[in-house]
Order: structure tokens, then C-alpha cells, then sequence
């Protein structure tokens, strides 16, 4: 499960062109909240057709290995 801190990392990472936006399955639409449920799990609210969806394995394996790509060329 991905935690609220490497979502907001890539987050940031995409607004600066550094990674792919994460956008919504149901409309392509990359106007999207991060939200947690009540067990702290992460998931995603799409603004224009107002429908959650939580992150994929594909999905958390992006994030993830975007993520230490981008530290180990800090390093």
C-alpha cells in the first residue's frame, strides 16, 4: 500500500514534468484529490466526473520506482 507521503512526492514530481500525471480510469481527466478512507488507506478522487478509485499494483510500482529513480539521481 502506498502511503499519503510517496503519493504527494510524485504528486509534485509530475507537476514539475519530471513523471507521468496520474489520471482518472473512467475519463482521462487529470484533476485529481488524494483522499484517505478511515484505515489511512490512500485513494483518489476524480474532480470532473466525481468517482474514487484506489491505486493499482501497476499503479504503486510507478509511483514507487519513480520515486527512487529520481533519489538516485540526487545521490
Amino acid at each position: 500500500m502506498l502511503t499519503v507521503k510517496e503519493i504527494n512526492t510524485y504528486i509534485n514530481l509530475s507537476k514539475r514534468g519530471f513523471v507521468q500525471k496520474i489520471t482518472c480510469p473512467f475519463d482521462s481527466s487529470d484533476a485529481i484529490v488524494t483522499k484517505v478512507n478511515d484505515d489511512l488507506e490512500p485513494f483518489f478522487y476524480c474532480l470532473n466526473c466525481n468517482s474514487t478509485f484506489i491505486p493499482g499494483g501497476n499503479t504503486e510500482n510507478r509511483i514507487r520506482e519513480s520515486i527512487n529513480k529520481i533519489k538516485s539521481l540526487r545521490d
